[in-house]
């Protein structure tokens, strides 16, 4: 597979061609691929000459602030009931969080995403689980119109395909993803300079807070299984946000000999965000799932309501059907 194929490209603009006012969301706690995909894609809808909205309730994580969000990111929708709502690297309305009734109101909908389908929601669905990154998908629709990449859009999209890559070293990167990377850089995108943005550059607490994390490390009996966590007075007492927790589960899975790694996050008590990452052995979207979530065979998450142990409890449950740990 190397693109999506000319009908459901031809499909998807067709909805555009007859819309006019076009609402663009992202799931909840957005990435750098949501980011990246809704603003490319935003700005290559305005410059076909539509009225695209890139909208998120949720502040932009600072280490995005270099995306310039605050002119196109917008709080809140605009009057109105949107011709098109395009849901940018989710396939659910339920993960847009309070914008999921606006986006079921639209009089049609595209989906726009890159992990395994979990739903059939949508007009029509420019998905595919094989591509590393939404932003791979954004850059195909955009050049089926021929819709110039400006340096703005080059530097959203490649902060896509950089995130989701781990910096081009995870097993998603593929022949196309490189070689789409490359057209981007052409276009005046740098990947040493979103690299160093996105991984490089992190703030006191947020350091603070990767030493706790780390002080909490452990493994399992055979060593192929590690996970840290941090508690909510972890992120009080240092002063960090949950953004600052970006890539603290790839630290985690450093550990030599660890195909499965985990983080556990209570960033409220009662509330644990749980990372999972695998080096191939396990499926974690399997554990992922049975515990409410859900994402990629080698990368995926889910959100339980349980304190900081029973959570990590359920957890290395699950993790004992999986792995041989």
């Amino acid at each position: 597979m190397t693109r999506p194929s000319n009908d459901s490209l031809n499909a998807a603009w067709d909805l555009i061609d007859h819309s006019q006012l076009i609402l663009v969301v992202m799931h909840t706690n957005p990435d750098g691929d949501a980011l990246g995909s809704g603003i490319a894609l935003t700005l290559g809808l305005r410059q076909q000459g539509k009225e695209a909205h890139l909208v998120c309730p949720q502040p932009t994580p600072l280490i995005y602030e270099f995306l310039n969000p605050g002119d196109i990111v917008e709080p809140e929708a605009p009057a109105g009931v949107p011709d098109l709502a395009v849901v940018v690297d989710c396939d659910r309305a339920d993960r847009v969080g309070a914008l999921q009734g606006l986006v079921n109101q639209a009089r049609r909908v595209l989906v726009v995403d890159h992990h395994p389908p979990t739903s059939d929601f949508g007009d029509v669905r420019l998905s595919h689980d094989g591509y590393a990154a939404t932003a791979e998908v954004v850059h195909y629709l955009l050049a089926h119109r021929s819709v110039p990449v400006t340096g703005r859009m080059a530097e959203a999209l490649m902060t896509g395909l950089i995130t989701d890559t781990g910096g081009f070293r995870f097993s998603n990167t593929r022949p196309e993803t490189l070689e789409m990377a490359a057209s981007l850089a052409r276009a005046g995108a740098s990947v040493a300079d979103i690299s160093r943005r996105v991984y490089d550059s992190r703030t006191l607490a947020g350091l603070k807070l990767l030493a706790r994390a780390l002080a909490s490390l452990q493994s399992s009996p055979a060593g192929t299984v590690a996970w840290a966590r941090l508690s909510a007075d972890d992120f009080a007492e240092t002063g960090a946000a949950p953004e600052d927790t970006e890539g603290f589960v790839n630290v985690v899975h450093s550990l030599r000999g660890a195909d499965v790694a985990a983080l556990l996050r209570e960033e409220q008590p009662g509330v644990v965000r749980i990372s999972l990452r695998s080096r191939g052995a396990a499926v974690v979207s399997q554990a992922a799932e049975a515990l409410g979530g859900g994402g990629h065979a080698l990368a995926a998450a889910c959100v339980l309501e349980a304190s900081l142990d029973d959570a990590e409890e359920r957890l290395l449950q699950e993790l004992r059907k999986w792995t041989a740990f």
